[in-house]
């Protein structure tokens, strides 16, 4: 019950955070600090053999809360939307926790950093 508590509150911090940014702030970003276990997983990487890779729950749990907020609360398109996340077994993650939230997330694009160089979104 303690994890949902903490989970309301980083919640609570990102809808502080965006209605400050709906408030024509001049600094439209917002960092939230999640403190979670951290799982190192073994992942294909470009069918070369598995690489060592890090996921986070809480984490992941927090960007499904976000994006749920983004497109239901805010209406702003999935197509507007990229996550961006430094490991591919954090990405594989969230993918599959969107799809499990939802069958619709499925537009939402979820990318490593390597993979979004040269992309543009509204929301990353």
């Amino acid at each position: 019950q303690q994890d949902e508590k903490e989970l309301g509150s980083k919640n609570l911090m990102w809808l502080s955070c965006w209605g400050h940014l709906n408030r024509g702030s001049t600094k439209p970003y917002c960092f939230i600090d999640v403190r979670g276990s951290v799982e190192t997983n073994s992942v294909a990487a470009d069918n070369k053999g598995g690489e060592e890779s890090k996921a986070n729950l809480e984490e992941a749990d927090l960007v499904i809360s976000i994006v749920q907020s983004l497109v239901f609360t805010y209406k702003i398109s999935q197509t507007q939307i990229r996550i961006l996340t430094p490991y591919t077994a954090q990405k594989c993650l969230i993918i599959q926790k969107l799809e499990q939230t939802n069958p619709k997330f499925e537009k939402t694009r979820v990318c490593t950093v390597f993979e979004t160089q040269g992309g543009e979104a509204d929301f990353v």
